[in-house]
């Protein structure tokens, strides 16, 4: 699972590069002319036989020649931004001593094939490395938006919504090489919240990406389909949707035949809790307007003749508007009363309103 190694397709191997062949690696033989020790925090390499250097004189001495496991790939990443994957081969590092970092030239056979760099691979650890351009096979990838679906619940008088996105991926290799067939890792950036779901598994997992095997028969092209979905989550109080609102997201599929009618119920029980609060008001705002005529009177009558017809007449007024006055205060009373045992009623469905 560790990240690939890049190099450059230009220039030959110079001295004190490693040298590794694409093909036939299981095949050398040779013998390491070093041991090696765990020293502490150090690793360390330990000269079998004793070399003397002359004054001012330098020596290249073999470490390390020994057979590794290898297989040639292709590794195609679509945020390279190129239309060719990278030739590539992954070692594995079988020896028993610890591979130090450095370049490496490539050889395909007796041919020079590229220059890649390889970072520390301790003993049985492997590395993916790329080392040219591989231009007979051309890759093309397209990414379909995120379809989005949304379903819902009521779940304790909140409305509990459900955003899933699916969204699709796919990369065509056509291999022009006629002679050779290709294997072809692609390298897939894994996403925080997202799930894969096609494939249903990949080749290989990182922290930082998916690689999937892909085979490419000589001439022939094939195709890889990359499905991931991701789902988030929000939630409403009911009370807090209009009923506009609760009919359109009916309409798109997002919530059922019965979660709709949850809706209605907790709108109607809503409504009436809402007409005790108009009473309410208008009870009240008929209080306001009989205190105001009522000041207004009592300034009036203060220069009148009690005896006057007029005089009588204020009277009579405000013994009415008092009549009024108990009568509006009584209907307040009730609208309260009502009021508070349909917000009770209301508040109580929402509180033990579960529905799928």
């Amino acid at each position: 699972g560790n990240p690939r190694d890049r190099g450059t397709s230009g220039g030959g191997g110079s001295a004190g590069r490693g040298v590794a062949s694409s093909v036939g690696m299981d095949a050398m033989r040779a013998q390491s002319s070093a041991s090696a020790t765990e020293s502490g925090e150090v690793f360390m390499y330990r000269l079998e036989t004793p070399v003397t250097v002359e004054r001012r004189r330098s020596a290249m001495l073999p470490i390390l020649s020994a057979p590794i496991d290898g297989e040639r790939v292709s590794i195609y990443n679509d945020a390279d931004g190129t239309r060719h994957p990278m030739r590539g081969v992954r070692i594995v590092n079988s020896t028993n001593l610890q591979l130090m970092p450095g370049p490496i030239a490539v050889y395909d056979g007796s041919s020079y094939a590229g220059d890649a760099t390889v970072a520390h691979v301790p003993a049985g650890d492997s590395r993916l490395l790329a080392y040219a351009v591989d231009l007979e096979v051309e890759a093309s990838s397209t990414r379909t938006p995120a379809i989005r679906s949304t379903r819902a619940r009521i779940v304790n008088g909140a409305l509990l919504m459900s955003h899933e996105r699916e969204e699709r991926t796919e990369h065509t290799f056509t291999n022009k090489d006629a002679s050779g067939s290709r294997t072809i890792l692609v390298e897939h950036a894994r996403r925080a919240n997202w799930s894969l779901v096609t494939p249903e598994k990949p080749d290989e997992t990182t922290d930082s990406l998916y690689r999937f095997r892909v085979q490419v028969p000589a001439g022939r092209a094939a195709t890889l389909s990359i499905v991931e979905r991701t789902t988030d989550q929000s939630q409403i109080a009911v009370g807090a949707i209009d009923p506009d609102t609760s009919l359109a997201y009916w309409k798109q599929g997002a919530i059922s035949q019965q979660v709709l009618d949850a809706f209605k119920e907790a709108q109607r029980l809503r409504d009436l809790v809402t007409d005790a609060e108009r009473r309410m008001g208008a009870a009240q705002s008929e209080i306001n307007a009989i205190a105001a005529d009522q000041d207004r009177i009592r300034q009036n009558i203060g220069g009148i003749e009690k005896a006057s017809t007029l005089y009588a007449r204020y009277i009579q007024k405000l013994d009415e508007q008092e009549t009024a006055l108990e009568t509006l205060r009584k209907e307040i009373a009730d609208a309260t009363s009502d009021r508070d045992a349909r917000r009770a009623a209301y508040e109580a469905y929402l509180r033990d309103l579960n529905v799928e």
